[in-house]
């Protein structure tokens, strides 16, 4: 049998467990950047209203808040309760915070989990939770605010500036670093509006950063850098 590098092997084996994995080289080493959670969490921030329908039970409103960092709230004003979001992206536990179900007691509502998936300004939502033995269910079809997209664009800027300065303290081939990174900012930003085109990170990082391909290994990393520090200073 043919034996594979140990980088082929590696590669091989992501492969077949994530798809297509990209690949960085860290001095002897190697660092693998998967799909980000980062890139669902911003495609998720924002906050989103609909009208939810549990069975047995009618419909009335919800208002979800997602940060785009695994958390956000819920708020339920005709049943007088709001919880507490922690997880994500796509699957979150609610904590129930103002009205909380108490055993013995009539109304209240109760803890549960919530899965979402966003399709541009869209959110399919499920929720299910059990009371006392008794399992219960929800569904929604909200739709994300105006300025959620801001938010989102935001996330994606900070994890650009965060991958980036990443690989400015670790990575030993820091231009295909810099190239992966944008390229999961381009996939972050693809469906929100305009491409965050107005973004501040779009225009304080993003798209400085190409330009600093033009100088030599130890001028590009003294561009990079310097690029990122100033969209720091503009943009957080």
């Amino acid at each position: 049998m043919r034996r594979l590098p140990f980088d082929d092997l590696l590669s091989r084996f992501l492969s077949f467990l994530f798809g297509s994995p990209r690949r960085l080289a860290v001095g002897a080493g190697v660092v693998l950047m998967l799909a980000a959670p980062g890139v669902a969490q911003a495609q998720e921030a924002g906050t989103w209203r609909g009208t939810v329908d549990q069975p047995g039970s009618g419909s009335y409103g919800v208002i979800m808040e997602l940060d785009g960092r695994g958390g956000g709230s819920t708020d339920y004003p005709a049943l007088a309760c709001s919880g507490s979001l922690s997880g994500g992206p796509g699957n979150y536990r609610e904590t129930i915070v103002t009205n909380r179900a108490v055993e013995g007691q009539a109304g209240g509502c109760i803890d549960g989990d919530i899965a979402v998936s966003v399709s541009g300004d869209t959110m399919s939502w499920y929720w299910s939770g059990s009371w006392q033995g008794q399992p219960y269910t929800a569904s929604a079809v909200l739709q994300r605010e105006g300025g959620g997209d801001a938010e989102a664009c935001d996330v994606c800027g900070r994890a650009l500036s965060s991958d980036v300065g990443f690989g400015l303290g670790s990575s030993a081939m820091l231009r295909t670093y810099v190239q992966q990174s944008l390229g999961k900012y381009a996939n972050c930003t693809r469906r929100l509006a305009g491409g965050c085109a107005d973004s501040c990170w779009r225009g304080n990082l993003a798209d400085l950063l190409p330009n600093c391909e033009t100088f030599d290994d130890n001028g590009h990393r003294a561009c990079v850098n310097q690029t990122v520090v100033g969209a720091n200073e503009n943009c957080q």
